[in-house]
């Protein structure tokens, strides 16, 4: 079984209500094997254009399965409102592969 990673792009829009979100979030994450492996803000960029965030978040998850499983559920689902009333945020899954 190959891991998956999630790399998301914050833009905070409300910071107490994205703490909020964020520590609900970890927390339900965890119980579907999320490990974070990376938090933090742009520095530089080096090549091309990208879109402005303040933050970045790398989690990786066991597999694309797990990370379905925490999108869709019911705890997570409860503080969607809460992440769009607080941030803009694009989340992209990566698969793993062979190389």
């Amino acid at each position: 079984m190959m891991s998956a990673t999630m790399i998301i792009q914050v833009s905070v829009t409300n910071r107490d209500g994205f703490k909020q979100y964020l520590n609900k979030s970890k927390e339900i994450a965890a119980r579907h094997g999320a490990e974070l492996l990376f938090a933090g803000a742009p520095k530089q960029t080096l090549a091309g254009e990208g879109r402005p965030h303040d933050l970045a978040v790398v989690i990786r998850f066991p597999d694309t399965d797990a990370i379905e499983a925490w999108y869709s559920s019911e705890d997570y689902q409860a503080i969607v409102s809460l992440r769009e009333q607080s941030s803009q945020q694009v989340m992209t899954v990566y698969a793993e592969t062979p190389a």
